[in-house]
């Protein structure tokens, strides 16, 4: 019986050890460790995305491939571009009021992100919705929007 408890517990430890957790005490054999984890108000970064330096290039290569469609004279293909950036826009307004995910502007935003998470030591970046109510939160909302340069000019 003993032998077997035993085994019971190493069996535990290794299963815990390897999914992160580290060992603490004499018959706990895991404590997980908390993660901090940086948070931004989606609708601030949704705002800025969409009026930002990084977006009007992005129209700016559509508006080019489209224009290339047409003096190419492949209407098809430009009206798939359009339709393209009509989806687009579609999606904007989605995302604005939760109702799209934010996969583009992230996948956009990959290298700033990563940069941000790395200089505020946090395990990850997510919608300030989607913390852990548990979990240790750090808001870098005006760090993204510091990297998202407006496309419009001041006056």
């Amino acid at each position: 019986m003993k032998i077997s408890k035993s085994l019971t517990v190493v069996a535990i430890c290794l299963v815990t050890l390897s999914s992160g957790c580290q060992t603490t005490g004499r018959n706990s054999c895991c404590k997980q460790s908390a993660m901090t984890v940086g948070t931004f108000r989606r609708g601030d970064v949704v705002i800025a995305y969409y009026n930002s330096v990084v977006h009007a290039e992005y129209l700016k290569s559509i508006k080019q491939k489209h224009d290339e469609a047409l003096a190419a004279g492949d209407q098809e293909r430009a009206d798939e571009i359009a339709g393209q950036a009509s989806e687009l826009q579609e999606l904007a307004h989605r995302q604005l009021t939760q109702n799209a995910p934010l996969d583009n502007i992230m996948q956009r935003l990959k290298s700033q992100v990563e940069s941000i998470r790395q200089e505020n030591n946090v395990d990850s970046v997510v919608e300030e919705s989607r913390a852990s109510k548990n979990q240790k939160t750090v808001d870098v909302t005006d760090q993204i929007l510091a990297r998202l340069k407006s496309a419009r000019k001041r006056s």
